[in-house]
């Protein structure tokens, strides 16, 4: 049964926050390590791909990987863009920094992801993503593929378990989309943890397309817990929008469910 509720503000979306006891059987488990080392690093390579989901042959006429990046952990004056606390900054290129920051203007203290540029004469934010409501801490996992597509940062966000992964897209020209959030976990037996490891990732000419290496699980309205086989369910990213598709392979877009939140517009 629900033990907490509390608002998150997602673009004013409200999510509830349940026990995963419901679901384990467990009492909720401490909050989870927030390290980014704590992060699996891995590359996609077309022997993971096949072992991960049986029907990987067939999903991409030519796709191109992209791999989760290691990357050169860096130091910026939080006061010097605006925001009370950094908690992470990662240098996704010369001059391109992203960060996981709590702004200086909010009473709430939540945490966004940041985007900032570094030039001899200035530091300065030119991203600010929606905060991450009652989360105490949020992880960066960064994908790049070797062809001009976008970087894609995966920001997970939870508190004693895992909200889900928002999901961005930086371009060669420093603009910035959020696509949306994948309202989705991956269970570790005794709580609901990141999915973020299990991520397999895509571009095609028709767009992005993530999958996972591992089940997921979804929270349902009743505080119970859902479970979501790893080869029945993808995300596809393109033309603007974020769907949950069947597979990357079909690409036949699923009926309407609360997997994925969109941004509001």
């Amino acid at each position: 049964m629900p033990v907490e509720r509390a608002d998150r503000g997602l673009n004013g979306l409200r999510i509830v926050r349940y026990c995963v006891a419901a679901f384990l059987s467990v009492a909720c488990a401490p909050a989870l390590a927030t390290g980014p080392e704590e992060n699996v690093r891995r590359s996609v390579t077309e022997a993971s791909v096949a072992e991960a989901t049986p029907e990987a042959a067939e999903m991409f006429s030519s796709p191109r990987s992209a791999s989760a990046q290691n990357l050169r952990s860096v130091a910026v004056p939080p006061r010097s863009i605006d925001m009370a606390e950094c908690l992470s900054m990662l240098e996704l290129r010369p001059g391109l920094l992203s960060g996981v920051c709590r702004s200086a203007s909010e009473e709430s203290g939540e945490l966004h992801l940041v985007i900032v540029e570094v030039t001899a004469s200035a530091t300065t934010r030119t991203y600010l993503g929606p905060g991450a409501g009652d989360a105490y801490y949020m992880q960066q996992t960064v994908f790049a593929s070797s062809a001009a597509e976008p970087l894609v940062v995966i920001a997970e966000s939870g508190a004693e378990f895992s909200y889900g992964l928002g999901l961005y897209l930086v371009e060669a020209s420093q603009s910035v989309t959020y696509a949306g959030e994948l309202a989705v976990g991956a269970s570790n037996g005794e709580n609901v943890v990141s999915a973020a490891p299990f991520v397999l990732m895509d571009w095609d000419d028709s767009g992005l397309c993530l999958r996972f290496a591992q089940d997921l699980v979804h929270a349902q309205p009743d505080g119970t817990y859902s479970t979501l086989s790893r080869d029945r369910v993808a995300f596809v990213y393109s033309s603007g929008q974020l769907r949950e598709v069947d597979s990357c392979a079909s690409r036949r877009e699923r009926p309407e469910s609360a997997l994925v939140v969109r941004p509001s517009r």
